[in-house]
């Protein structure tokens, strides 16, 4: 009976022993792993954590840098039964030289890994690491084990992950016709664009007309179905790039236009035309710039023939309207009437604006129907008012209708060589 009880005893005391001085093969005294502590279940073994030393430099929670990055970790560790011997820095659990790591605390002559510790620093120590990341990307774990003179381990632990920066290329898209297009109002354009998408999928395309969404969906197609939404949504195939046909209602007038493709990530890509109006009258027949014709009681020509854009005697067939002269009763400083009248059975009008599109000009009329327009917005005015630099006339004929714009008034105070020029259009 004595030798089983002894045998016994023998018995727990070699466990104890074996138990006391194996090492903890997963640390202990800390708070866990991947979050900045260490981890282990022995309450013996020594305290030791990754924190922050308050530089705002180190890093505490797992993170991402970037290939060659300098980084910081700071290490604190304390003894907690048996005095601290050595700390051993391993990156995916191979044992770093000197040369991979720098030890801030430590000066580099005496650097090693494991770093034998002494002095105070048996009992405790905060230590800052700088590492420079690897240059191929990948997660990689630091370990930070200490262990003590009783044989017992603690690791503190970090994953960095390597993640070079992603460089972002922009979607393209391109006209594959002209930039510039003429088209009557209320007529169908298609504009044949290729878009091509960069780093991330296209995400949708979108209309502009004059710097705004177009909102009348039935205006815009795209591959000759109606828009639903602008931007409409791209869909595979598409999202990775497209050569489609883009379908435009035109409007009155000339308008600056976009097509825009957008992202998934929300870059953009612009391609910019315009619509010009196109004339549907009738084409003029003539036009004349700067033709001079004088007051009728002086020496020159005081007749306008406007078939022909040429002065002509005041009382020639071929004219249509006539400089009413001068009137004898005024000084001659100011006799000059300078007022003209229809001719030869011409009727004569002032051109009425208020009653013409808004930004009617002279420049601006293309076709006998302009001409028309303008003759019909006026009154008979036979003669004319005082005419002045701008002034906007128009004549009907036996065969034509004429729109004549005032370029010119010259008043001469000593001769009767005053005059005026015209420029014409019918």
């Amino acid at each position: 009976m004595l030798r089983i009880k002894l045998f016994i005893i023998g018995l727990l005391g070699v466990t104890m022993l074996f138990t006391s001085c194996d090492p903890d093969s997963t640390g202990g005294g800390g708070t866990g792993g991947g979050t900045g502590g260490g981890g282990g279940t022995n309450a013996n073994a020594p305290s030791v954590s990754i924190f922050d030393d308050g530089t705002g430099t180190t890093l505490t929670f797992d993170s991402t840098v970037e290939p060659g990055q300098v980084f910081r970790i700071a290490v604190d560790a304390l003894a907690i039964e048996a005095q601290l011997r050595a700390i051993e820095v391993s990156r995916d659990g191979f044992s770093l030289t000197a040369d991979e790591f720098d030890n801030l605390n430590i000066t580099d002559a005496d650097e090693q890994n494991p770093q034998l510790l002494f002095g105070t620093d048996k009992d405790l120590f905060t230590w800052t690491y700088e590492f420079t990341a690897p240059e191929d990307e990948g997660s990689y774990f630091y370990d930070f084990t200490v262990s003590d003179d009783a044989g017992l381990e603690s690791v503190a632990s970090l994953t960095i992950t390597v993640e070079g920066v992603l460089e972002v290329i922009n979607p393209t898209i391109s006209l594959m016709n002209s930039s510039t297009i003429e088209a009557p109002a209320e007529s169908l354009v298609q504009v044949n664009a290729e878009a091509v998408m960069g780093t991330f999928d296209l995400a949708s395309v979108s209309v502009w007309e004059d710097g705004d969404l177009i909102s009348d969906l039935t205006r815009i197609r795209f591959a000759n179905v109606d828009f639903e939404a602008n931007p409409r949504p791209l869909f595979d195939p598409n999202t990775t790039g497209f050569t489609e046909g883009i379908i435009i209602r035109t409007i009155a007038g000339n308008h600056d236009y976009i097509i825009r493709v957008t992202d998934t990530e929300g870059n953009n890509a612009d391609v910019a035309f315009t619509i010009s109006e196109a004339s549907t009258g009738t084409a003029l027949e003539n036009q004349f710039d700067f033709v001079l014709f004088s007051n009728a009681s002086g020496p020159s020509l005081g007749g306008l023939d406007l078939d022909n854009g040429v002065a002509v005697p005041s009382a020639s067939a071929d004219a249509e309207i006539r400089d009413l002269g001068i009137d004898t009763n005024q000084p001659a400083a100011s006799n000059w009437i300078q007022r003209v009248e229809g001719v030869n059975g011409s009727d004569l009008r002032v051109v009425n604006l208020a009653n013409l599109p808004d930004g009617f000009t002279f420049d601006g009329v293309s076709s006998k129907e302009e001409v028309a327009e303008a003759f019909n917005s006026g009154t008979a005015a036979d003669p004319s008012p005082v005419l002045q630099v701008g002034d906007l006339l128009a004549v009907s004929s036996f065969t034509n209708i004429y729109i004549m714009q005032v370029d010119e008034v010259n008043v001469t105070d000593s001769d009767n060589e005053d005059f005026y020029r015209f420029s014409i259009k019918f």
